[in-house]
């Protein structure tokens, strides 16, 4: 049984390479498929289509005049030159025809850099052994054999005169866990006719040493496109691995740290921004990296940063610093600020580093410590004024040494009472607990201390039951103190006729107490300044407790009106 031969237009579709045929107008009358995969056109849209049309023509446009030559001619011409429509290196062959010219062409783009490497390689291994930093190898495929410089041997761990030695020595240098995957690497090339293949692998030099290697390496093929070779280079890249590990290591500390830390360069244009940062200003990384370091910068603080790239620019250090920055919400926080030059590998100061570390709790309690203190010398100042009002009230009511004696001591006992009232209970452990009180209890216990035997009455308290809370009661206690001591000092009760009342009601949402002094010093209008007392009642009434309060003087003396929401007693 005979087999039919394939037809001619079979044949020209079955070929890798490029085929085209066009007449002597110069329209395509035929194109075959490794045509349209060169050129990137389909043969639909150039059939019937002039080719000078479709590839312009240019001048010195070789394989045009190629062309030319062999339709005048008729005679078939062979040339090397670089293609029209895509300028890489083809070999054209031209055959005229009574009814045109048929052409056959492939691509040499390859086959010129093999071309170009074969004949420069000794000039490279030359080159390479110079620079004692690169090892040129190239493996006979056919053979197994592999040829390198002395670098190359050098940098495996071996004699650098072996010369020569067989692939396995190589394979056998691979660490285990390297060794498949380069394998199937240069297969991988070898198979898909990429040619070209770089990896980072491992080697166990012979005595136990481990050294990271990058190696490049291409596939060289003979004139049937099949490998014959394998050539490329090595260099040993360990320390820069080294380097790799300690970078993604200290990037990881910088990652993980609560400070802000942030580089920029002289600009003051941000290039990195950790989670710290994120956390302490709002702005995530991708928002921050390739904006202005003012982005975080108060208005008025902006000639701050002018000052701090100045100082970086002449290599100084900026030591915790402390400033005010804003967060993306736009609310300011108190911060500690360190920021450091950053150098290149010559010394030059390429940009800054920043080390930012939220302080606000720690001015917060600078802030309470200053108020503390300050109440604290109020607080005593006003003590000592009660131990001498609480003398002089006891002088004019004793009878006798004795009974002035115990007097004071009574009215001492009751001033600690209220104090002590004013204080959470903290037991032998530590504990801290709170003890609800009532606000009659509360107003007795402050005014214990300025009864008058004699004059019972010259002090009254009128109202129902409220308990207040402990965060309430400091804030009201130390302000019935406050008022109680004026009154001793300057009010009705530095009068032995002075009177205080103190009453309270409750309607649906407020307590509203009223404070009223009579038969004391007369009074010619109100102060002209405001003291501690005045301050303090505004901050614990209107501040703490979102309370109002009045005040009124006559010639009688001060009348004072509280309104306190419930709710806000009870915390």
């Amino acid at each position: 049984m005979s087999v039919p031969l394939p037809r001619a237009v079979d044949i020209l579709e079955s070929m890798d390479e490029a085929f085209y045929a066009i007449d002597k107008e110069w329209r395509f009358i035929y194109i075959n498929a490794g045509a349209e995969r060169f050129w990137h056109r389909r043969r639909q849209d150039l059939l019937g289509r002039c080719m000078l049309e479709e590839f312009p023509t240019f001048p010195g446009s070789e394989p045009h005049t190629a062309h030319r030559l062999a339709m005048a001619s008729g005679e078939p011409r062979r040339l090397e030159t670089i293609s029209t429509v895509t300028k890489r290196p083809v070999e054209l062959n031209l055959q005229p025809t009574a009814w045109g010219l048929a052409v056959y062409f492939r691509d040499i783009t390859d086959r010129r850099r093999t071309e170009s490497d074969l004949r420069s390689r000794d000039a490279v291994l030359t080159l390479a052994e110079e620079s004692a930093g690169i090892g040129v190898w190239d493996v006979d495929l056919d053979t197994g054999l592999v040829r390198g410089t002395p670098q190359f041997f050098r940098i495996m761990g071996l004699p650098p005169e072996t010369g020569v030695t067989p692939i396995q020595t190589m394979r056998n240098l691979r660490h285990g866990d390297d060794g498949e995957r380069l394998i199937q690497g240069f297969i991988e090339a070898r198979d898909s006719r990429k040619d070209d293949y770089e990896a980072e692998y491992r080697i166990i030099r012979a005595n136990g040493e481990v050294r990271w290697i990058f190696g490049r390496g291409k596939v060289i093929r003979d004139s049937a496109g099949n490998p014959v070779r394998y050539a490329g280079v090595d260099i040993d890249i360990t320390e820069r691995k080294r380097a790799e590990v300690e970078s993604e290591r200290l990037a990881s500390i910088v990652e993980s740290s609560d400070d802000a830390i942030v580089s920029k360069d002289l600009n003051g244009i941000i290039q990195s921004w950790n989670s710290g940062a994120t956390r302490l200003f709002g702005y995530q990384a991708e928002e921050a990296v390739g904006k202005s370091i003012t982005l975080v910068i108060p208005e008025d603080r902006l000639d701050e940063e002018t000052d701090i790239l100045a100082r970086i620019r002449r290599g100084e250090r900026v030591n915790h610093y402390e400033t005010v920055r804003k967060r993306r919400d736009g609310t300011l926080i108190d911060i500690s600020l360190t920021v450091s030059p950053i150098r290149d590998a010559r010394g030059t100061v390429v940009g800054a580093s920043k080390i930012a570390r939220d302080i606000s709790e720690r001015k917060h309690a600078e802030v309470q410590q200053r108020l503390l203190l300050r109440e604290m010398r109020h607080r005593v100042k006003n003590l000592f004024a009660l131990a001498f009002g609480i003398v002089a009230a006891s002088e004019r009511s004793a009878t006798s040494i004795q009974h002035f004696a115990r007097s004071i001591r009574d009215r001492l006992a009751a001033l600690a009472r209220a104090h002590e009232l004013t204080l959470p209970s903290i037991d032998e452990h530590g504990q801290v607990s709170e003890r609800p009180t009532k606000l009659a209890l509360l107003v007795e216990t402050i005014f214990l201390p300025h009864l008058d035997s004699r004059r019972p009455d010259r002090i009254k308290i009128i109202g129902p039951d409220i308990e207040i809370g402990q965060a309430a009661l400091t804030g009201i206690a130390l302000l019935l103190h406050e008022l109680a001591t004026n009154a001793v000092k300057h009010g009705s009760l530095s009068s032995p006729e002075g009177e205080v009342r103190i009453s309270w009601r409750l309607d649906q949402t407020a307590a509203h107490i009223r404070w009223e002094e009579r038969g004391g010093p007369r009074i010619l209008g109100a102060p002209t300044t405001n003291g501690f007392g005045t301050r303090l009642s505004e901050a614990t009434v209107v501040g703490q407790l979102g309370g109002s309060i009045t005040r009124h003087w006559d010639a009688q003396g001060l009348t004072l009106q509280l309104a306190l929401p419930i709710e806000r007693l009870k915390v």
